[in-house]
């Protein structure tokens, strides 16, 4: 990751080239054009969050840690989507039965029941693996419900249970999510929270659900 100084000498390199190459040069920086002025070879920052308005605010650093993207719209979709994908691929249950468990389940709550599992979100692609990019069709206020206060823990495994094997590396690693994204939700922390008490420390592989590289847990555990 670039940081605040090379991204604006990069700026002020682009400033002076005519205005084509210019705009291609801020378009693989990322930086929207319209955001400065340029004047006589330098550029000149209209924008309110510019680190020479707020000196202090690393724009460039603090933009990945938007909880919303990260958590409930970012890594919880794609890991409850690859979950029920190996789920699904073990015959434990198929997505008729996952979605009619999510309409039946008396837990949610009120105006906030998840919407069906989609078919393009339990898709596997070679190898039998999750398909790259596959997630729940969910807002981040459904996924938050989805599990917060564990509900999507309650509803699997409410009778008859659909998770097969409680010891399975997938069924683990997404208790751990759950375990991570309940103490990012909350308000305060506890001895348990921060000592990892419960699933958070259950022996997970790749250090469990909260990963999302090639090695994340969900995709090597996969069954071949």
């Amino acid at each position: 990751m670039r940081t605040v100084d090379e991204i604006e000498r990069e700026v002020q390199k682009a400033a002076r080239l005519s205005l084509t190459k210019r705009k291609e040069a801020l378009d693989a920086l990322g930086i929207n054009e319209s955001k400065y002025t340029f004047v006589g070879g330098r550029a000149q920052p209209n924008f309110a969050l510019h680190h020479s308005f707020i000196p202090l605010l690393d724009w460039v650093r603090a933009s990945p840690y938007d909880w919303m993207h990260v958590g409930p719209c970012g890594l919880a979709r794609y890991e409850g989507a690859e979950m029920h994908s190996v789920f699904i691929r073990l015959r434990w249950y198929n997505r008729a039965a996952l979605n009619l468990r999510i309409q039946q389940y008396p837990g949610w709550p009120a105006g906030h029941r998840p919407p069906p599992v989609a078919e393009s979100s339990v898709q596997t692609g070679k190898g039998g693996v999750p398909k790259k990019g596959c997630s729940l069709k969910y807002s981040a206020a459904q996924t938050n419900h989805y599990e917060y206060v564990y509900h999507s823990v309650a509803m699997l495994t409410a009778y008859p249970s659909l998770i097969k094997d409680e010891s399975h590396p997938v069924w683990r690693s997404w208790l751990a999510h759950v375990a991570w994204f309940c103490m990012a939700m909350s308000g305060s922390f506890d001895d348990a929270m921060v000592l990892g008490a419960g699933p958070w420390r259950a022996g997970l592989p790749h250090g469990g659900g909260a990963r999302h590289d090639d090695g994340r847990p969900l995709r090597a555990a996969a069954p071949g």
